[in-house]
C-alpha cells in the first residue's frame, strides 16, 4: 500500500473540536467517580476513554485502511503493539497526555496523534486545548505552530538549558547522587513537567531544551518526536541502541540540537565523582 496524500493540517480542527466537546468541560470539574488509578499514581479518566473512543472512529475515516492504537486500548490488550508492525498505516494516539496533571488542575496536558507508514512516523499533531495551539509536523517538511515554522535553538549552552531528568535511568548509585546535586547548579532549571507532549513542544519553542526519560511509551514520543526532529532537534536512546516505533523507549534522551545531545550523553553516562 502506498502512502496516501494527507496534510497534517487536517488534524487540528478535529482535535480542537473533540477537546472542546470532551476535555474542556471536565477540566477542574472531574468528580471522584470519573477517574481511577490504573496503577498507583497513574490515573485514567472518562476524558481519556471518551477521547480515544471518538478518535477510534474519526481517524480511519480520514485515511482508508488505517487503524488506531491508543494508550487505553493497549492498557487493556498489550498485544496490540506487537501486532502493529503487520499494518501499513497505524495511528498512535495519546487521547489525554498529562492525565495526572489534568486531574489535579495543572494546565500541562494535550492530545497527541501520529500516523505511521510502514513503521515510520510520517505525520503528527499535538493540540493544546487551553492555549488553542496546534503543532504539526510532516516527515521532511518541517514542524509548525499554525503557519509559523518552528526551529530549535542551535546555540543554547548548558547554563541556559531548562529540562528534566528521571534519575532512575542512571544505574551507578554514586553517579546518580552526584547528578542530583550537580544538575541543579549546571542547568538553568531542572523540573519534571508531567506531559511529554508539552515537553516536546517547548523544545521546539526554545522554552525547554532537554529531557532524560526513564521509560516512554510509543504514543508519548511518536508525535512529539517527529515535531522535535523536524524542528532540528534530536531524540535517541542514551545507549544509542535502535528505537522501534511500537516499543517502549528506555533511557530516551532529547535535545534541541545534535551537538548538545552528545554533550548531555557524556554528562549523564560518564561518572564525574
Amino acid at each position: 500500500m502506498a502512502m496516501p496524500e494527507f496534510s497534517a493540517d487536517r488534524l487540528g480542527p478535529h482535535l480542537q473540536q473533540l477537546a472542546e466537546d470532551i476535555m474542556l468541560p471536565k477540566f477542574k470539574m472531574l468528580s471522584d467517580d470519573e477517574k481511577r488509578q490504573k496503577a498507583p499514581g497513574d490515573y485514567v479518566t472518562v476524558v481519556d476513554i471518551e477521547m480515544e473512543r471518538r478518535l477510534n472512529t474519526l481517524l480511519p475515516q480520514l485515511i482508508d485502511g488505517s487503524i488506531v492504537i491508543g494508550e487505553e486500548a493497549v492498557s487493556t490488550d498489550p498485544k496490540l503493539l506487537k501486532e502493529a508492525y503487520k499494518e501499513d498505516l497505524v495511528w498512535l494516539v495519546d487521547p489525554l497526555d498529562g492525565t495526572n496533571n489534568f486531574t489535579s488542575g495543572n494546565e500541562n496536558f494535550c492530545v497527541m496523534v501520529a500516523l505511521h507508514y510502514k513503521g515510520e512516523t510520517v505525520i503528527s499533531c499535538i493540540y493544546d486545548p487551553l492555549k488553542k495551539k496546534t503543532i504539526t509536523a510532516e516527515k521532511g517538511q518541517g514542524a509548525y505552530n499554525g503557519s509559523r515554522r518552528l526551529i530549535c535553538n542551535p546555540d543554547v549552552s548548558f547554563e541556559q538549558m531548562t529540562g528534566q531528568i528521571n534519575f532512575r535511568i542512571i544505574q551507578d548509585d554514586n553517579h546518580r547522587e552526584y547528578l542530583k546535586k550537580d544538575s541543579q547548579e549546571r542547568f538553568r532549571e531542572v523540573k519534571r513537567l508531567g506531559c511529554a507532549g508539552q515537553d516536546f513542544i517547548m523544545h521546539a519553542e526554545d522554552v525547554r531544551h532537554f529531557s532524560l526519560y526513564s521509560r516512554l511509551a510509543p504514543w508519548d514520543f511518536a508525535a512529539g518526536g517527529l515535531i522535535l526532529k523536524e524542528a532540528g532537534g534530536k531524540l535517541a536512546k542514551i545507549d544509542e541502541s535502535e528505537m522501534s516505533a511500537f516499543e517502549y523507549a528506555y533511557g530516551l534522551l532529547t535535545s534541541v540540537n545534535e551537538t548538545n545531545w552528545f554533550a548531555l550523553k557524556d554528562y549523564f553516562c560518564k561518572p564525574q565523582y
